[in-house]
């Protein structure tokens, strides 16, 4: 969720006229998006399995992105925690 708060980017790159980066990032919305109709819009999943429509490949590369995301966001907030988070120390 915290991903598609950026997609106002893509236009910002299609001003810039960065049409390779305004696709990539449209793409990267789009598979979230579609990802998202899957699982529902609410932030509980109420049923015990959801069909997914993305086809395998990019249910993958989403999935990957996604991981990458939350693997960045977990670096950045060990190194820097913010007022009143426990610093964390990697073993």
């Amino acid at each position: 969720m915290t991903h598609l708060t950026g997609i106002g980017d893509v236009w910002i790159e299609i001003q810039n006229r960065d049409f390779a980066t305004a696709k990539r990032l449209g793409r990267a919305f789009a598979e979230d998006l579609r990802l998202l109709d899957d699982l529902g819009w609410s932030d509980t999943i109420d049923r015990e399995s959801v069909a997914l429509t993305l086809p395998q490949e990019e249910l993958m590369r989403t999935v990957a992105r996604l991981q990458a995301d939350a693997r960045a966001v977990a670096t950045t907030r060990l190194a820097t925690p913010t007022k009143g988070e426990p610093k964390w120390e990697r073993s």
